[in-house]
């Protein structure tokens, strides 16, 4: 009888044995999987885009709107103004295979009698050179004062949105370039991706990160759109970009707060405080 059991107890203890043995692998694989998986969190998602692929001779068209809310004395919205009217823009690829002096292989859009040339490689979508800016660069607030006024506030915005929003201009200016190529969207694309979209002039300089994967309604589409956030660092700008691998720019967001309104004869005189929202959607792909 001691003996059954002593043998009974042995092959307890082995099968047991075995069981925590496989137990504490198991636990300890698990404990593995989690760190991995924790040190795997900073990388891209599954959600990764690739290029933007470009269409030869396709058309977006946008409407763009400009509303100016006027700031009461307590900082409410009490009045909204008109300062730009609404436009109609049709930008169309009109090359895919263009060259300017210094760059070959260049995709041209064309929008108002307005081209942009961009280069779309393996690791971003450049822009690189443009005609017809209506406008040369502009430096603002070149006195002490730590406010944008609305005209101000209004160049610049024309200067961000000129991709979208053409200048009425209707001469053509000779082929300009950027300081440095401007930095549309870089690949591939992803929740938390950044880069320096521009760096020159200083006073337009900003970096984007890709906040978020979004479906923008727009056209009688739902598009599947990386949102990228840029901030002018020197003002209160926010930029907002809605981007589709297939179509581009699906809509575009432009914040300019705390703008000051001046009086018609003195540009120090402040007479109210306001908030300047640019918006352009495309309401048509064909």
């Amino acid at each position: 009888m001691t003996f059954y059991l002593k043998a009974k107890r042995f092959i307890f203890e082995q099968i047991f044995g075995v069981f925590m043995k496989n137990y504490v692998n198991t636990f300890v694989f698990l404990i593995l999987s989690l760190i991995i998986i924790s040190c795997e969190s900073d990388s891209p998602p599954s959600h990764t885009g690739g290029k933007f692929v470009p269409v030869l001779n396709s058309q977006m068209t946008y409407r763009t709107t400009h509303l100016y809310e006027k700031y009461d004395d307590f900082g409410r919205i009490n009045d909204t103004i008109t300062y730009i009217d609404d436009e109609i823009n049709v930008v169309e690829i009109s090359s895919i295979n263009d060259s300017v002096p210094g760059y070959q292989s260049l995709l041209r859009f064309d929008s108002g009698g307005g081209s942009t040339w961009y280069i779309n490689s393996d690791t971003a979508f450049f822009a690189v050179a443009y005609n017809n800016p209506g406008s040369q660069w502009v430096f603002p607030k070149t006195s002490s004062k730590k406010y944008l006024t609305v005209n101000e506030a209004k160049k610049i915005i024309s200067l961000i949105n000129d991709d979208i929003m053409y200048s009425k201009s209707t001469h053509i200016d000779s082929i300009q370039y950027y300081e440095a190529p401007r930095v549309v969207v870089k690949y591939p694309l992803y929740v938390g991706q950044k880069w320096v979209e521009l760096s020159l002039p200083s006073f337009l300089a900003r970096e984007r990160i890709v906040e978020d994967v979004s479906t923008v309604s727009a056209a009688g589409t739902n598009f599947s759109c990386y949102k990228n956030v840029a901030k002018l660092s020197d003002y209160q700008i926010k930029i907002i970009d809605y981007f589709n691998l297939e179509v581009g720019i699906v809509k575009r967001v432009i914040l300019s707060d705390s703008l000051a309104m001046t009086g018609p004869d003195n540009p120090d005189d402040i007479i109210g405080w306001g908030k300047f929202t640019t918006e352009s959607v495309l309401i048509e792909k064909k």
